[in-house]
C-alpha cells in the first residue's frame, strides 16, 4: 500500500512538471511576456547623460597688452536640460549637463573682473536680446572663449559666449566686453 501511494505521488508530480512547459506563453510576443511579468519598464527606457562625467577645462592667456585672462569651465553636475522622446517602444531621456565658467581678468596686475558665468548671469545681464525665459530654461552654455583680436583692437577684453538648445540649431551667441575699469557689457552677437 505504501509502495502504491508513493508510485501515485511520483506519477502526479511527473504530470505536474510535464504540464508546466511554457506552452501558454508560446504564442505571445516578448513584449507581452515582459508586460505580464512587469519587466517591460526596465527594458523600455534609455537614459543618457551628456557629458557622462565631470569635465573641466582651464585656459590661461596673456595678451600682448599685458591683460591676463583665465577661464575655468566645468560641468554643472546639479543642473541639466532634459530632452525626452520616444522611438519605437523605447523612451529615451537625454540629460544635457550645463556648464559654468569662472572668469578672471587681470590688467597691469590689477584684477578687474572675477565672475562666475552661468545661465543666471547671462539672464541678468542680457538686456538687449529678445531671448525669452523658455530659451534659457531649455538651453545650455556650450562654449566660453576669448576673442583675442577683438580684445587687442578695442582695448576691451572680449569673451564670446554660446548658449544652445540641445539637439537643435537654436543658439544665441553673446559678446561680453570688459573695459580697463572692470565695467562689463553683454551684447547679442549678430551672426
Amino acid at each position: 500500500m505504501m509502495k502504491s501511494l508513493l508510485s501515485i505521488s511520483f506519477l502526479m508530480l511527473m504530470v505536474l512538471f510535464a504540464s508546466c512547459d511554457g506552452r501558454d506563453r508560446m504564442r505571445k510576443t516578448s513584449k507581452e511576456v515582459l508586460q505580464e511579468s512587469k519587466l517591460l519598464d526596465s527594458f523600455s527606457e534609455n537614459t543618457t547623460y551628456f557629458p557622462e562625467s565631470y569635465s573641466e577645462t582651464v585656459t590661461d592667456t596673456i595678451l600682448s597688452n599685458g591683460t591676463k585672462v583665465s577661464i575655468k569651465a566645468y560641468t554643472d553636475m546639479q543642473n541639466s536640460v532634459l530632452n525626452a522622446f520616444k522611438s519605437d517602444t523605447i523612451n529615451f531621456k537625454h540629460y544635457y549637463r550645463d556648464f559654468i565658467a569662472d572668469v578672471s581678468i587681470t590688467t597691469n596686475n590689477k584684477k578687474t573682473l572675477n565672475y562666475t558665468i552661468d545661465k543666471s548671469f547671462l539672464k541678468k545681464h542680457d538686456t538687449l536680446s529678445k531671448v525669452d525665459n523658455t530659451f534659457y530654461k531649455n538651453a545650455i552654455i556650450t562654449s566660453i572663449s576669448l576673442a583675442q583680436y577683438d580684445s587687442l583692437s578695442t582695448n576691451k577684453t572680449t569673451l564670446i559666449i554660446s548658449l544652445c538648445k540641445p539637439e537643435t540649431d537654436n543658439c544665441s551667441t553673446y559678446r561680453m566686453l570688459v573695459d580697463q575699469n572692470g565695467e562689463l557689457e553683454l551684447k547679442p552677437q549678430d551672426l
